[in-house]
């Protein structure tokens, strides 16, 4: 661990999501975390092919980097969400250094990759009953070998140097998973919800290990297509008008916090509703699938982070379908913001740099091993 004085500059985060790049750099200061520097920038609506994506990042990251907001050039990232497939199964109870090939093998026959060339990582969740065997609960995950080499060289032509490589869903959790809310005499279960432009992420994890991750496909892209379907608006006009809500949604206890005229705002609320019921459906099966596979309690909260968790009225609506109350998550509540941040986006709570914070918590991970090791 860093001394008691130490002030460590850690790695660069990179967040390459499906609608906006994300960069964060957090340091230690006498053991507290604080962030030194962060900056964004939405991917024009124009960019629709994978390689113009790249271009873009490429040309922002090096402009950025030309200044002097973030220092050195060690950076941990995350393959885009958006690349990457979550499948859960099963397989016979085994020694540890045979479990890598049995979730290959297995691995190869579900994902529904067309190449051969892919990319295969797993998470073991632990034994589990399935009628009188005991059975391995693996989540694997999976991206094709050109999705994974394309985000590593863009990290190249930018002059960053990537000393890790995660995937969302554990960002995410190492950002949360000690601000959790106890799960008042339930155990210790947690599920969190990512949900960003492209799908919902739900990741639930047990005494910190991380034991389910789904993938479901509603998300701000979906809700922007019902708006502009149920208010017979153009596609880009939907998607601004959702982007008023996200931000202009009030607090609770605030009766007339809103710059959204009413009638339009319950509109639009009534018109991405089937997507929202979908969205609460699925989480309520995810709830069902763990309460049976790992015999427990259902967690009490659903934590939501991304962008479409600012959405107060859909929060509200997944409380309703799935009996569990869904609420705000907070990224950065134990770290200090030094004006990086302006005081109306750090009380937003910042959702969407949920992953951003969790991929610089594993660069101070990296290099606390570094020091041990050395």
């Amino acid at each position: 661990m860093f001394s008691r004085s130490s002030n460590i500059l850690l790695p660069i985060a990179v967040d390459v999501g499906f609608s906006a790049v994300r960069m964060m750099q957090l340091q230690v200061v006498n053991h507290r975390l604080r962030v030194r520097a962060a900056w964004t920038m939405d991917f024009p609506l124009t960019l629709r092919r994978e390689e113009e994506r790249q271009e873009f990042v490429i040309d922002a990251i090096q402009d950025v980097l030309k200044g002097k907001r973030f220092k050195g050039r060690l950076a941990v990232t995350a393959v885009p969400n958006h690349l990457v497939q979550f499948k859960s199964f099963r397989i016979p109870k085994m020694p540890p250094e045979e479990i890598a090939s049995a979730v290959l093998f297995e691995a190869e026959e579900r994902f529904a990759f067309k190449s051969e060339d892919a990319e295969y990582r797993y998470l073991d969740s632990g034994h589990i009953r399935q009628g009188q065997e005991i059975r391995h609960e693996i989540i694997a995950m999976g991206c094709t070998g050109e999705a994974l080499r394309n985000h590593l060289e863009l990290f190249k032509k930018t002059g960053l140097v990537c000393t890790a490589t995660d995937v969302a869903p554990c960002a995410v959790v190492r950002c949360l998973e000690d601000d959790a809310p106890p799960s008042e005499d339930q155990g210790p279960a947690r599920m969190y919800a990512d949900i960003g432009t492209h799908a919902t992420r739900i990741i639930t994890t047990l005494e910190g290990r991380i034991i389910f991750i789904k993938s479901i496909a509603v998300g701000g892209l979906a809700l922007n297509e019902l708006t502009a379907k149920g208010l017979n608006l153009p596609l880009d006009e939907a998607t601004q008008l959702r982007r008023e809500i996200l931000m202009s949604t009030p607090e609770p206890e605030d009766d007339n916090a809103t710059s959204m005229e009413q009638e339009v705002l319950e509109a639009a609320n009534a018109a991405i509703r089937p997507g929202v019921e979908q969205l609460g459906k699925e989480i309520s099966l995810c709830l069902r699938y763990h309460a049976v596979t790992f015999r427990g309690v259902r967690p009490s909260h659903l934590i939501c982070v991304g962008g479409q968790s600012y959405d107060r009225q859909l929060l509200q609506t997944i409380t309703e379908i799935t009996g569990v109350q869904a609420i705000q998550g907070a990224p950065l509540e134990r770290i200090e913001n030094r004006k990086v941040f302006t005081e109306t986006q750090w009380r937003s709570g910042l959702l969407e740099w949920a992953t951003a914070v969790g991929l610089s918590l594993r660069g101070r991970l990296e290099l606390e091993a570094c020091k041990e090791a050395s």
